[in-house]
C-alpha cells in the first residue's frame, strides 16, 4: 500500500489538480472532422472508443463520494481534476474506470475541494469518470480542446448526471463544482446538458468550475448562462485561475488565449480592486497526500480537513487583460508542471488558497437563493386546460392546482358593467350569440358558459369583475387583469376598472393590469400609480408565420368591420383551430383575432396594425418610446427565442418579464432557461412541477 501511494502521490501532485497537460506552443493540427460527426481531436485520441461502453452509476463503487444518507438540504455534484497519467507501456490515453491513481485522486480531491467547501451545507456527490490523459491536451489547440471536452462530457459525466437527477437529487437545490479537467467538462455540461434541462438549471444555486477559463465568447454563445457579478447572485458561474504576475506572457493551457473571466474570491468583485491577504479567511494546506488519505480513513473527512486549515496564504487581484487572479503567494506553492501552466502558476491552489472565503460564499449564495422569488405562475384565463376559460370555476381550479395567480380578460357591457371573458363575442364559448358590448349584463346572464367545455360545468354563468376580484381575494391569488379595449370606445372604461379594484379591497400588491392598448396602461398609471401595469406585446412569431397580408383582402378596411367574405383563407386554415381562440370555424378564429387588434388599436385597418407589429419588433426601443414607466413586459413566449437578451434588456430598465402561453412541457422547459419573472399558462400544474414546486 505504501509503495503504491508513493507512486500515486507523485502523479497526483503533478497532474491531479490539473485538467491538462504538457506544453506545446505549436499545437498539432488534427485531421479534418470526419463525416460521422466525431471531432478529429477525439478520433486522434487513442482509447476514445472506451467511452462508448456505459458506466453503471447505480453501483456505489463508481462514486468517489456518495452519501450513505442524504440528510442535507442541498447537494453538490463535483467532478475531479485529472488524477492519473499514462503508465509506461500503456497505449490508451483515456483512463480505465478502475485506474487506482485516478480513484485515489477522486477521494482526495472530493475531500479537499467539495467536502471542505460545501460539506457544512451539502450532500457531496463525486462520480468517477474516464479522463483524458493530461499530456494529450498540451498537443492540441484551445479550440480543439473545447471540442474534446464537449465530447467527453457527453459520455460518463452526462450518464452520472442523469443518474444523479433521476435517483439521488430528489428535487433539492444543488451546486456544480469541479477543478481543471473536471471544470472543463462541467463547462461543457452547462452549455449543453443544462440547456436541454432548464428545469434542473432553475434549481442550480451556482456552479464553481475553478481552474479552467470561462470566456466572454462562451457566455455569448450560451445566453442561458451568466457569470457571477458579486457574492450573492444565484444561478451563476463562479470561476478563476490563479497565477503570479510573471505568468502573464506565458502559455497556461487552462487560461484562454483571450476573453478569460475571473471573479475575485476575496472581495467578490469583477474589477482590478486588490484584496489583501488580511481579507483571506483561511487556506487548506496538505503537504503529504498519503498521510491525508490515512487521516480521512481514520478520523473522517471533516476532521482531516480541519487539521490542515491554516491562515490565509494568498492575496488576490484580477489582471483584467489576462482574466486571471494574480497572487503574491510564496513561490513554493507554484505548480510543478511549468511546461503546462507556465513558471508562475498556482493551479493546484485555485481552491485551496480560498477555502475559508469559499465556505462563507456558499452560505451567502444559499441564503440568497432561498430568498429569490421563482417565476410567478399565472393560470391563463384561469386554469383553462381544466375548466371553461374565465369562469369562477377556472379560477378555483387554478387555486386547486397550486398556481400563484390567474390571468383574465375584462370587457364592458352595453350597460357599462364589467365582465370577464376573452372574446369580443360570446359565440364560441356559450350557448348564446352576440357581442358583449352590445348586450346588457342581464342578457349575458341568460346563457350557459360552461357546457361547451364539459357537461359537468353546465350552468356556469359569466362572471363580473367584482366577482372575479372577490374570488382572488378569497383564495389569496394574484390577479392579472387584461383590459380588452372596447370595439366602440368608452370614455370611462379604465376609470371603471380602477374603481372596481379599489372597491374590492384587494391588496394592490396582489393585482396587475395589462393590455395590448398601451395608452390605457398610461391612463391607469395616472389614475392609480400604485397599480402595476404590464404591456402585452404583439406576437412577433405569429406575425412572421401567418400570412395576414394574403388572408385580408382589403388592407384599408377597418378590422372590426371584416366578415368571412373579406378573407382569403389558405389551404392550411384548419391549423388556425389550434391558436387557442374559441371559434366554430377557422374563419371565426381569424375574425376574432382581428377583432382583438381592432379594439387594441381603435378601429385600425390591417395596414395600421402591420405597422404596429414592425414598431414592436425592437421591444427595448419601443418601451423607451412609451413616455411612462412600465412595471412589466408581457411578450408571447417565442419572443425570448427571437431575442435571447430580451429579459436582460428589460431588467436593465427596471421592467419585469411575464411571458404568455407556453402550454406544454417542452415549451415550458424552454421558457424556464430564461430569467423570467412570470409565466401565464393554461397548464399551471406542469409549470409548477418543472419548478420543483409540486
Amino acid at each position: 500500500m505504501d509503495n503504491f501511494f508513493a507512486t500515486a502521490v507523485s502523479a497526483i501532485l503533478a497532474v491531479a489538480v490539473s485538467a491538462c497537460s504538457d506544453s506545446n506552443d505549436n499545437p498539432v493540427n488534427p485531421n479534418p472532422q470526419p463525416a460521422d460527426g466525431i471531432p478529429a481531436v477525439v478520433k486522434n485520441l487513442p482509447g476514445y472508443e472506451t467511452w462508448d461502453s456505459p458506466v453503471d452509476y447505480s453501483k456505489a463503487e463508481n462514486w468517489a463520494a456518495l452519501p450513505t444518507k442524504a440528510d442535507k438540504a442541498y447537494d453538490v455534484f463535483y467532478l475531479q481534476p485529472t488524477s492519473w497519467s499514462v503508465a509506461e507501456g500503456e497505449t490508451s490515453r483515456v483512463a480505465s474506470l478502475d485506474n487506482q491513481t485516478m480513484r485515489y485522486g477522486g477521494i482526495i480531491c472530493s475531500a479537499i475541494h467539495a467536502q471542505a467547501v460545501f460539506g457544512d451545507y451539502c450532500n457531496v456527490y463525486c462520480p468517477y469518470y474516464r479522463q483524458v490523459d493530461a499530456e494529450y491536451i498540451g498537443e492540441v489547440s484551445w479550440e480543439e480542446a473545447q471540442e474534446l471536452w464537449q465530447y467527453e462530457a457527453s459520455k460518463d459525466p452526462m450518464q452520472a448526471l442523469d443518474y444523479y437527477f433521476e435517483h439521488y437529487n430528489q428535487g433539492r437545490p444543488f451546486f456544480l463544482a469541479g477543478h481543471s479537467q473536471g471544470s472543463a467538462v462541467t463547462k461543457s455540461l452547462l452549455a449543453g446538458y443544462f440547456k436541454e434541462h432548464p428545469d434542473y438549471l432553475s434549481r442550480m444555486i451556482a456552479a464553481y468550475p475553478l481552474g479552467y477559463a470561462i470566456t466572454t465568447d462562451y457566455l455569448q454563445k450560451n445566453p442561458h448562462l451568466k457569470f457571477a457579478e458579486g457574492a450573492d447572485d444565484t444561478g451563476v458561474i463562479v470561476s478563476w485561475n490563479v497565477e503570479g504576475a510573471e505568468n502573464k506572457t506565458q502559455r497556461n493551457i487552462v487560461v484562454a488565449p483571450s476573453g478569460s473571466l475571473s471573479i475575485n474570491p476575496l472581495n467578490w468583485k469583477l474589477d482590478a480592486t486588490p484584496a489583501s491577504i488580511t481579507e483571506n479567511k483561511g487556506s487548506l494546506l496538505v503537504t503529504d497526500l498519503v498521510d491525508f488519505v490515512n487521516e480521512i480513513q481514520t478520523k473522517g473527512t471533516d476532521a482531516a480537513i480541519a487539521a490542515h486549515m491554516t491562515e490565509g496564504l494568498s492575496d488576490a487581484t484580477i489582471d483584467m487583460e489576462r482574466g486571471v487572479i494574480v497572487t503574491t503567494a510564496d513561490a513554493a506553492y507554484r505548480h510543478a508542471n511549468i511546461g503546462i501552466f507556465g513558471t508562475a502558476s498556482y493551479h493546484s491552489f485555485d481552491w485551496l488558497f480560498f477555502i475559508g472565503n469559499l465556505r462563507e460564499n456558499v452560505g451567502t449564495r444559499i441564503a440568497s437563493y432561498e430568498q429569490k422569488p421563482v417565476a410567478r405562475i399565472m393560470a391563463h384565463r384561469g386554469a383553462s386546460a381544466y375548466a371553461p376559460e374565465n369562469t369562477l370555476s377556472a379560477f378555483q381550479a387554478a387555486y386547486n392546482l397550486g398556481a400563484d395567480g390567474f390571468e383574465t380578460d375584462i370587457h364592458i357591457t352595453k350597460d357599462n358593467q364589467l365582465v370577464v371573458a376573452h372574446n369580443y363575442s360570446i359565440d364560441g364559448n356559450s350557448n348564446g350569440t352576440g357581442y358583449i358590448q352590445d348586450l346588457t349584463l342581464e342578457e349575458l346572464r341568460q346563457y350557459d358558459y360552461g357546457s361547451w367545455f364539459d357537461a359537468k360545468f353546465t350552468g356556469e354563468p359569466i362572471a363580473t369583475l367584482d366577482e372575479c376580484l372577490a374570488k382572488a381575494k378569497e383564495l389569496g391569488l394574484f390577479a392579472n387583469l387584461e383590459m380588452k379595449a372596447p370595439l366602440h370606445p368608452v370614455t370611462d372604461y379604465v376609470r371603471l376598472i380602477a374603481e372596481a379594484i379599489d372597491r374590492s379591497g384587494i391588496d394592490k400588491s396582489r393585482v396587475m393590469v395589462s393590455a395590448f392598448n398601451h395608452s390605457m396602461l398610461k391612463e391607469m398609471k395616472q389614475r392609480q400609480p400604485d397599480i402595476r401595469v404590464g404591456a402585452l406585446m404583439l406576437p412577433q412569431l405569429f406575425y412572421l408565420l401567418v400570412d395576414f397580408d394574403g388572408i385580408i383582402i382589403d388592407h384599408t378596411k377597418p378590422l372590426a368591420d371584416l366578415t368571412v367574405t373579406d378573407l382569403n383563407m389558405p389551404a392550411n386554415k384548419e391549423d388556425f383551430m389550434l391558436f387557442g381562440i374559441a371559434g366554430a370555424t377557422p374563419e371565426d378564429v381569424i375574425l376574432e383575432i382581428l377583432r382583438q387588434w381592432a379594439g387594441t388599436f381603435n378601429g385600425a385597418n390591417w395596414s395600421e396594425v402591420s405597422l404596429q407589429f414592425q414598431l414592436q419588433a425592437d421591444a427595448a426601443k419601443y418601451v423607451d418610446s412609451l413616455g411612462f414607466q412600465l412595471d412589466y413586459l408581457h411578450p408571447e413566449w417565442h419572443s425570448l427565442q427571437l431575442d435571447p437578451q430580451l429579459c436582460a434588456k428589460m431588467h436593465a430598465r427596471g421592467i419585469g418579464v411575464n411571458v404568455w402561453t407556453p402550454n406544454d412541457e417542452t415549451d415550458l422547459k424552454a421558457v424556464l432557461q430564461y430569467n423570467i419573472d412570470g409565466i401565464i399558462t393554461d397548464v399551471p400544474d406542469v409549470a409548477l412541477k418543472l419548478q420543483g414546486r409540486m
